[in-house]
């Protein structure tokens, strides 16, 4: 999976998605839809925790991430039980699997002056690994459920916002 995005314009979408984000250093974050640990890939936050429904992507995440074992959960968020986060994120079109019902739990999530960055595609587009694997499972692009600024970067419509 990771291998699909080791080109050079992939990389600096990464970055520059990973500068939007700003200093973690100092924050708990709540990375949904984790998939193979990008996040930790560009930064370490004072304290992290990655979900994912898929046990492919976390196995992935910590042979590349082996101190992350007991920080990261195999667990949709609406089963998701834990604390509350200075910083949420759904990165590169993870938020697009989210149910209204999950999305309406972030802001719960949060600690008080928390902010939340949410990816999610942008209509119509089909990610190459969707592409590649011959798949094409329902997502959705922002329906504007959650409050925030929105801006469209590349094949993403991102959210932010806080509480």
């Amino acid at each position: 999976y990771d291998s699909l995005f080791l080109d050079g314009e992939s990389l600096e979408e990464n970055q520059a998605v990973i500068d939007m984000l700003g200093d973690l250093q100092d924050k708990s974050v709540l990375d949904v839809g984790c998939g193979t640990g990008l996040l930790l890939d560009y930064a370490l936050p004072q304290r992290y925790t990655g979900i994912d429904p898929s046990h492919a992507m976390l196995e992935r995440l910590l042979q590349k991430h082996p101190k992350q074992r007991g920080t990261v959960l195999c667990t949709p968020l609406r089963s998701f039980v834990g604390g509350r986060y200075d910083v949420i994120i759904a990165l590169f079109g993870a938020a697009s699997y989210l149910t209204y019902e999950e999305l309406q739990r972030i802001p719960d999530l949060l600690v008080p002056g928390g902010r939340y960055f949410l990816m999610f595609y942008k209509e119509g587009y089909v990610p190459i690994t969707h592409i590649k694997a011959g798949i094409h499972p329902a997502t959705k692009t922002f329906d504007g459920s959650l409050p925030g600024a929105v801006q469209e970067y590349h094949n993403f419509v991102i959210v932010e916002g806080g509480v």
